[in-house]
């Protein structure tokens, strides 16, 4: 459980909805030269004082859904995880190309929120039971 509250955790930090959010969990005087990367094990150590993660805000104005939200978030990984054996990117774009032009690497736009700035198509791989 400790490994996928740390996959959560990252994942929130790299690519929360707020992009002023984005900018302060990506900083590199906070987090060294691998803040633009997801790496889940930083979680074992870093241990980042309170204004200095803040993806579901703090003080007055916390998000009163946070731990209903975090606990769904891992309810559903589990499932899917539980299910499947692995799950394997096909391509990016509308109808999943991954053609000339496009490096696999993932971009975020910036709208009233965040988002990936392309659909991103998966293939979920059923293990043999």
């Amino acid at each position: 459980m400790k490994y996928l509250q740390n996959v959560i955790r990252e994942a929130m930090r790299l690519y929360h909805p707020a992009y002023s959010i984005i900018s302060l969990h990506r900083r590199s005087d906070l987090l060294g030269p691998t803040a633009d990367t997801f790496n889940p094990h930083r979680w074992d150590e870093w241990k980042p004082p309170l204004w200095e993660f803040i993806p579901f805000n703090h003080g007055p104005r916390i998000c009163l859904g946070r731990n209903f939200g975090q606990f769904q978030l891992g309810y559903t990984l589990v499932r899917i995880f539980q299910e499947f054996e692995g799950i394997e990117l096909v391509g990016l774009g509308k109808e999943g190309w991954t053609g000339e032009g496009k490096d696999g690497e993932q971009r975020i736009k910036i709208e009233m929120n965040t988002k990936m700035s392309e659909d991103i198509w998966v293939t979920l791989v059923k293990g043999g039971k």
